[in-house]
């Protein structure tokens, strides 16, 4: 569990970063790509990342293995109203973790992971 101090930091930098997003007046797709390619330029990916919860090292390091890209887009996702989950898996073999949501009536797979 992370401890208080932390969880107020990484609340305050989802707020911060959504706030700069400028996505009032943009439509779900509109959206989505800015909440996507914001996420996939601001993580460095890092195999052995040590921080727990994955989102304090997604938001706070900058550095998170997949289920930090996750986390984040999830995030984000859901402060600007659109369904999304967090979805896990195997990838050739080892765990891996990507996102889903929903656009237009139909579920799409988002994997930042690998889009970085």
């Amino acid at each position: 569990m992370l401890e208080q101090s932390k969880m107020n930091q990484v609340d305050a930098e989802i707020n911060r970063i959504y706030n700069s997003l400028n996505l009032s007046g943009k439509t779900q797709k509109q959206k989505m790509d800015a909440i996507y390619a914001y996420v996939t330029s601001m993580i460095t990916y890092e195999k052995n990342t040590q921080y727990s919860p994955y989102s304090y090292g997604a938001f706070i390091r900058k550095r998170a293995q997949c289920i930090g890209y996750a986390e984040a887009i999830y995030a984000f996702m859901n402060k600007a109203g659109i369904d999304c989950r967090i979805v896990t898996g195997w990838y050739n073999g080892v765990g891996h973790a990507w996102n889903t949501v929903k656009y237009n009536g139909k579920i799409y797979h988002l994997d930042a992971t690998f889009d970085r």
